[in-house]
């Protein structure tokens, strides 16, 4: 199956729609070829990584996690919405190890970005998505399976 994802940048969004295309598309090319952190700290630019919180303690993780799994769907839904995405998080589901989706395509025009991704099951997971465009001041326009 494969979905698209449309992103528009507000009137103050943090970089210009093309950069990001860029980033993403770096991603999809070398993603899956599981490269470490280093590697991709040393070629993704500044104005990205400056948007990763620094790694929490393992204490306080395994807290977040063990309060994540008392809690009903939707306060899980509301911990999940109010937590940061840590750099190894975020780029997990753009390498090797994510099996859930790929990117496929990632094409910009003017204020829009489009995000095609491949996947084998419904809902597509995409959170990640949704918080990279909002980092640089997008929003999710819509999302639509097309295929």
């Amino acid at each position: 199956m494969r979905s698209r994802v449309v992103a528009v940048a507000g009137d103050s969004a943090a970089v210009p729609v093309a950069e990001l295309r860029d980033v993403l598309v770096l991603l999809r090319q070398h993603g899956a070829a599981g490269l470490r952190e280093e590697y991709w700290r040393e070629r993704l630019p500044t104005w990205l990584l400056r948007r990763f919180p620094a790694p929490l303690p393992a204490e306080q993780k395994g807290a977040w996690l063990e309060q994540w799994r008392m809690a009903s769907a939707a306060e899980r839904a509301a911990l999940e919405r109010a937590a940061d995405w840590e750099f190894s998080q975020w780029l997990y589901w753009f390498g090797a190890g994510n099996d859930i989706w790929a990117l496929s395509d990632v094409q910009a025009d003017g204020r829009r970005l489009r995000v095609e991704v491949e996947h084998d099951r419904e809902p597509v997971p995409v959170k990640v998505l949704e918080w990279t465009f909002k980092a640089v001041g997008l929003r999710v326009e819509s999302m639509e399976r097309i295929s």
